[in-house]
């Protein structure tokens, strides 16, 4: 990740990628525009989104209200002294002026495939997904409303990177529910555990796990997860050393079908 104030600077910067972006002719720009300013914003440290978060929404609002969408600049402009704090404030104003703009013409004509929500920009490209307009309404008093970025970046429209962790996300539009699918959680269990201990007058140390078939009860946890449909599955976090996780990395990664050797080892 990059520094603070390497961010800051190409922050400062956005300004001239919008024009860049600018046609004024149909919303696809818009929607282009709304890419560059959420990603600035979205892949900044948690240092910079904390500051997001002592922003009132009734703030973002208000700085909001002065944009002038029109602009080449979509009204963004900085001069080159602005404190993280003001570009920041000024980043989130843009964007909530933008999602206005988009939103407030919409009389529900927008595409409904999803194949048509991709937005690119460079070499960054996301998923613009329109929420219900039950979702618009405001949840909270906005003199009150000091949610991060990730919650009130947008409102009543939401970005999903279209790379995620070197996965490619594919949304899928599902025409109607399986109702007789039911999907739950999994629990893993490590029955008769033995554990290595260094013991002292007043406390104890744990110093390394032996769980019998480990490594299968793993494997086989991993397939039922699978195939029970589970939309998680919880381990015994403190029974997870780093040789437990690589083994469950690499059934989620490579499903492989042979049991590796016995299961033991020092707790992280």
């Amino acid at each position: 990740m990059i520094s603070d104030e390497q961010w800051r600077i190409d922050a400062l910067n956005i300004p001239a990628k919008l024009k860049e972006v600018f046609s004024g002719e149909d919303d696809r720009d818009l929607k282009e525009a709304m890419l560059v300013v959420w990603t600035a914003l979205a892949t900044a440290s948690s240092t910079i989104k904390h500051l997001y978060s002592l922003v009132r929404e009734a703030e973002i609002l208000a700085i909001a209200a002065n944009f002038d969408l029109a602009t080449p600049s979509y009204g963004l402009t900085f001069d080159g002294t602005e404190s993280y704090e003001e570009v920041v404030k000024r980043l989130g104003g843009c964007l909530r002026a933008m999602e206005r703009e988009l939103t407030d013409w919409d009389l529900g004509s927008r595409p409904s495939d999803p194949n048509k929500w991709l937005v690119s920009h460079g070499d960054n490209s996301a998923f613009l997904i329109p929420m219900g307009r039950l979702a618009w309404r405001e949840p909270k008093d906005p003199d009150q409303d000091r949610r991060p970025f990730d919650q009130r970046g947008l409102l009543r429209l939401r970005f999903i990177p279209s790379i995620v962790d070197g996965a490619k996300v594919r949304i899928v539009k599902v025409d109607r529910l399986a109702k007789s699918e039911v999907r739950g959680f999994g629990a893993v269990l490590f029955p008769h555990p033995t554990f290595d201990c260094e013991e002292g007058d007043a406390k104890f140390v744990v110093k390394a796990v032996h769980i019998p078939d480990g490594n299968k009860i793993i494997i086989d946890a991993c397939k039922h997860a699978h195939t029970d449909s589970c939309l998680a599955s919880v381990f015994p976090e403190l029974m997870i050393d780093p040789e437990a996780r690589q083994l469950i990395r690499s059934q989620l990664a490579e499903k492989p079908c042979e049991v590796p050797p016995v299961l033991t080892g020092h707790r992280p």
